[in-house]
């Protein structure tokens, strides 16, 4: 520790706090006192305390990009490559620009405020804002929150500027889901479409997308009438890039196949024989090698269960969908059904949740069957519970009668 004079009243104090581990350079504190030196020694004694108990900021060369960089960098291997691809176009696009050079000891609170701000401030009438909407700018903010909890780990700063930067209060969007109508619509045209089966058989199981376009044969146990669900495509930026685990630990399920959804597999195997084994005559294999590699890689053991690795839902040269192509025949297959509302693809998965809420399946089978834990479930699908089938008002009557 140092303490240098830097002209009248004015006074350097340096605290020396080690090297960096990957460069070996010095880490320094500074803090420029004007006052006298006995000002100066009482600001290096605070810095020398707040050294001992890990509460400084190691460095005035640390910028924010640095921290961004290292953050994303420590959660790789925690992240799917899609989530990391969507966390740095974030941060690459919506911080970096603002506040990437300012050193990290001058991100504070409110600096981050006026970001926040900034970015939800409308583009017209001459405006500089971005206009982005609650719910994107609550998503810049958990990952701020995320690098500097990281930070705050590694002992850099003393705590965590994001939480003094607050945002309007954004209502938890409500699961869409088509009507029985437009559901039963959806189905009748799907001989029309190339992934009408697809999309109909989602319906039936209220699978994720990744998870549907992933479904090999060897999943399907016609005997038994079960669905084995284990494995979801990875796409960055819409383009498939391999086969890994699924959402979330409970993601991993067989689920009960209805008759309908039987029926509709197995005329769509016939179908896909017929058309696989034309291909085939010309030297084409009809199936998905990299189904091979993900069982070698990921259930050793039961690699006998995917030999021939057929998907049920490919592309028309076998291969593994990117995700455009079904998002857009799903909006095609809409309007030919003469759905007006533009739901997404995703909402055949609520529509499956809400039919069997309003229908009386218990919320416990309910929340087995999509993977998610029932708390999960109930906060997303509360206003169908509320639209079920059991008579609440009713109920509370008899349990409590009024009249004696």
């Amino acid at each position: 520790m140092s303490i240098t004079e830097r002209g009248a009243n004015t006074y350097l104090v340096r605290v020396y706090l080690g090297r960096d581990p990957l460069t070996r350079k010095r880490i320094e504190t500074y803090e420029t006192v004007h006052g006298n030196l006995t000002s100066a020694k009482k600001v290096e004694a605070m810095l020398k305390g707040r050294k001992e108990e890990g509460r400084v900021i190691k460095t005035e060369r640390v910028h924010l990009d640095w921290l961004l960089e290292r953050y994303l960098d420590s959660a790789r291997h925690r992240q799917a490559a899609s989530t990391q691809n969507k966390n740095r176009r974030f941060l690459d696009k919506y911080v970096r620009p603002y506040i990437g050079s300012l050193p990290l000891k001058k991100v504070t609170s409110q600096v981050l405020q006026d970001l926040f701000n900034l970015l939800m401030d409308e583009k017209k009438d001459g405006g500089h804002g971005r206009g982005l909407a609650p719910n994107t700018v609550k998503i810049i903010r958990t990952l701020l929150a995320a690098a500097f909890n990281y930070a705050v780990k590694q002992k850099l700063p003393a705590e965590n500027p994001v939480a003094g930067a607050r945002l309007p209060f954004v209502p938890k969007s409500r699961a869409d889901s088509l009507t029985f109508k437009e559901a039963e619509a959806l189905i009748s045209v799907k001989d029309e479409f190339w992934f009408g089966n697809a999309f109909a058989f989602q319906l039936y199981t209220g699978l994720r997308p990744q998870e549907l376009l992933s479904l090999v044969w060897e999943d399907v146990d016609f005997e038994r009438g079960t669905l084995r669900v284990e494995r979801a495509c990875k796409w960055i930026d819409g383009v498939f890039t391999g086969f890994g685990t699924t959402k979330t630990e409970r993601g991993n399920r067989v689920i009960k196949l209805s008759p309908a959804a039987l029926d509709l597999l197995r005329d769509h195997h016939q179908k896909q024989a017929e058309a696989g084994g034309a291909r085939k005559t010309k030297g084409e294999h009809y199936g998905e090698a990299r189904i091979n590699e993900w069982a070698e890689r990921e259930r050793p053991r039961r690699v006998k269960l995917y030999e021939s690795a057929e998907l049920i839902f490919p592309r028309p040269d076998g291969s593994v969908p990117n995700n455009l192509n079904p998002r857009l025949e799903f909006k095609a297959m809409l309007r030919r059904a003469g759905v007006v509302t533009d739901y997404r693809w995703y909402d055949l998965r609520h529509t499956h949740a809400s039919f069997l809420i309003k229908l009386g399946v218990a919320l416990t089978d309910v929340a087995a069957r999509m993977g998610h834990k029932l708390a999960m479930l109930i906060g997303m699908y509360a206003h169908h519970i509320e639209d079920g089938p059991a008579d609440a008002p009713g109920w509370l009557a008899k349990l409590v009668p009024i009249d004696r």
